[in-house]
Formats: C-alpha cells, sequence, structure tokens
C-alpha cells in the first residue's frame, strides 16, 4: 500500500472517477474501474476534505439486486457513489467488451480494509462499524482494536427497527454522529446496507461510507476467509458455494440465470 499525503492537491487529475471513462455498466448497473490504491486515494481525499463519499460494491448478486431494488440501485446511482468491483466475472465481462481491466480492478473490502486501517492509524481518524450480530460485532472490531490500538474503533450490531422516522433509527444515527467517525462501515447484508446508507445518508457525519456486507464475519471467524489465490483466479464463489451451500447457492446458482 502506497501511503497517501493528504495534503497532496494533485487529486484533480483524478476528478473523473465519478463519471468519466471508468464508470462502466453492465446490465445497466453502474461500476467503476478502481484499483485499491485508487480507493485508499479516494477515501484519504474525502476524509482530509470533507467531502461525503459512499464506497459500494458490485458483483453478480449486485446486479441481480439492482434490477430489483430500488434503493439499491439509487444508491448506486448518486453522484457521489463509487462502485468498486467486487467480483471477477465483471472484470471478465469489461474485458469481453473491450475494456482495458485486470484482475487487480477486482477489490474486495476484505482486502484493503486493512490499509484503511492503517491509514487511520497514520492520521487519526476514527472509525465505526454498523453492522452484525451483537457477538459478532464485538469479537470483529476486539480483532481490529488489537492490531490497531490507537484507532479509535465505535460499533454496533445491526439488529435495529430501520424505519427512517422511527426511533429506534434516529438513535442509532444519533449514537453514529455522537462518536464522530472519519469512516462508517455498514454491513448489513447486501441490500438492507444500500437502503439504509441512502435513506439516512443526508443525516450522517462521517466522511466515508463504505458498503462491507459479511466483512466483520471474516474478520471475527464466523465465516473463512477464502485463500486469496482462488479470489484472484475469480473462483471464490466456488469455494463459499462448497463451504456454504444452503447459504449461498441460490446466490449462484439461480440469479444468474
Amino acid at each position: 500500500m502506497a501511503l497517501l499525503d493528504p495534503a497532496v492537491s494533485g487529486r484533480d487529475e483524478v476528478a473523473d472517477l465519478f463519471d468519466g471513462p471508468r464508470r462502466l455498466r453492465l446490465f445497466s448497473a453502474p461500476y467503476h474501474a478502481l484499483t485499491t490504491d485508487d480507493i485508499l486515494d479516494e477515501i484519504t481525499f474525502a476524509v482530509t476534505k470533507g467531502e461525503q463519499r459512499v464506497i459500494a460494491s458490485q458483483n453478480l448478486h449486485g446486479i441481480h439486486t439492482y434490477l430489483r431494488s430500488p434503493h439499491y440501485r439509487a444508491l448506486h446511482e448518486r453522484p457521489k457513489t463509487l462502485v468498486h468491483i467486487d467480483g471477477m466475472p465483471l472484470v471478465w465481462a469489461a474485458k469481453a467488451r473491450g475494456e482495458q481491466l485486470t484482475g487487480e480492478y477486482r477489490t474486495a473490502c476484505i482486502d484493503w480494509i486493512y490499509d484503511v486501517l492503517s491509514l487511520a492509524d497514520l492520521y487519526g481518524w476514527s472509525v465505526f462499524h454498523l453492522g452484525s450480530t451483537e457477538a459478532v460485532s464485538a469479537e470483529g472490531v476486539a480483532a481490529l482494536q488489537a492490531q490497531y490500538p490507537r484507532v479509535e474503533i465505535g460499533r454496533r450490531n445491526g439488529f435495529f427497527d430501520m424505519e427512517p422516522t422511527g426511533a429506534e433509527n434516529r438513535d442509532v444515527v444519533a449514537e453514529i454522529n455522537a462518536f464522530g467517525p472519519d469512516i462508517l462501515l455498514v454491513g448489513m447484508g447486501m441490500g438492507r446496507q444500500e437502503r439504509w446508507i441512502l435513506e439516512n445518508i443526508d443525516r450522517l457525519d462521517a466522511s466515508v461510507v463504505i458498503t462491507t456486507g459479511a466483512m466483520m464475519e471474516l474478520i471475527s471467524g464466523e465465516l473463512p476467509i477464502p485463500p486469496r489465490w482462488i479470489a484472484r483466479m475469480g473462483f471464490e464463489w466456488l469455494y463459499r458455494l462448497f463451504d456454504n451451500t444452503g447459504a449461498v447457492a441460490g446466490r449462484y446458482l439461480i440469479e444468474p440465470w
């Protein structure tokens, strides 16, 4: 990871990330050709300048969700949402259409979240995770805190009434804002997490909001992390299918068709 200096102002040269040649579509769903360094650069810029960003992910299940969920679709179409590729099939599809993409553009958050925490440690940023069960949330954040003791990391489980005007949801937003994170990680499952972000983004003070899915389940050990060489080859889905068939069979074997 190349550590980025927040004082550097040369960031203007990549100002077309949101709506330029690196914004692609598959079955009308948008995603961006971003490397890990691109994502870290954008996070650094957003936190330093105080310009709010959403960093979301896209894979085949995400495209299925995009076509069916108006909330998911609306979040991904927001002007300040970057959608990184979290699945080699999207890279392959882009290459088949003549795009010059390689495996470095497949960037799962589990592969760069530790880089984000390293930046937080270096620059004094704070981080809050919203999502998972209470046990997984506690175990995952404890693991991160042990590795990054100087980083302020807050947490709250993801089981609450999400009604935007409801008292419980208002309390969750107030708790997050009171903690004052520079970076908010939201891991409540694809579809649900995007809906919550969309409905609450205007009330959140965090500079960067990142969808993280089951990342905390991986960090806590609740779910196994597939070998990264399998992910780089594009067969992480096959590993997950054999490891947890009941939970993911529909996603991998039915949705694409």
